[in-house]
């Protein structure tokens, strides 16, 4: 990514997620996601997705695609069709060279113009902070920080953590970090946080 977009942080828009949007799971609304990605991997845990908006058609996802003006990468568009947004459980990642975050809430296309709507989010996201062309938010930490999905070469499906609050902004000035090299690689790496596993538990380091 250029030096020269995501230099300045800012505040973040969404301290907190909103009050419609509180990630608890529920056994209803809890979607496992192990099956969408078309290939099975040996004692893999994916994550179940809470709060999500539920599958849509391809169409409605080709028009949110055409409407946003970028080309989506197969797996994630694969994923708006089958989960559609939502709260992950597990949520912590690392940032590579920084430390742990959390992944609070996946944005979703939704019927409305509301918070987390893919589309609205964008139109969010850019209210103070221009996004570098072909880069699409499609969710955030519980601080606000964005996740960005990149859509063009030569990083299209690459998976960036924009740390919007200015809390690991590199020597360069740059605040945006790759955290996958696809948005399949990044749902994989979401795991339990060290204080949630349960005691005496092994890590799970199974791919």
């Amino acid at each position: 990514m250029s030096s020269g977009t995501l230099e300045a942080p800012n505040p973040a828009l969404h301290l907190t997620p909103p009050s419609d949007l509180r990630c608890v799971a529920h056994s209803i609304l809890a979607v496992q996601v192990s099956f969408m990605f078309g290939r099975r991997r040996a004692r893999l845990r994916m994550p179940t997705f809470s709060r999500s908006y539920g599958p849509v058609s391809a169409a409605v996802v080709n028009a949110a695609e055409k409407r946003l003006g970028v080309r989506l990468p197969a797996d994630y568009k694969r994923f708006l069709r089958t989960i559609n947004g939502g709260c992950p459980d597990p949520q912590e990642f690392v940032v590579p060279n920084r430390g742990p975050a959390l992944a609070a809430i996946f944005y979703g296309v939704r019927s409305e113009r509301t918070h987390a709507d893919l589309e609205y989010e964008q139109e969010q996201a850019t209210l103070w902070d221009p996004l570098p062309p072909g880069f699409l938010a499609i969710g955030h930490d519980p601080g606000g920080n964005t996740f960005l999905l990149a859509t063009f070469a030569p990083d299209a499906g690459r998976v960036f953590f924009w740390d919007r609050n200015g809390l690991w902004v590199r020597e360069d000035g740059r605040n945006a970090f790759p955290v996958a090299d696809t948005f399949t690689a990044f749902m994989e790496s979401l795991h339990e946080s060290p204080q949630d596993a349960e005691p005496g538990a092994a890590p799970d380091t199974a791919i």
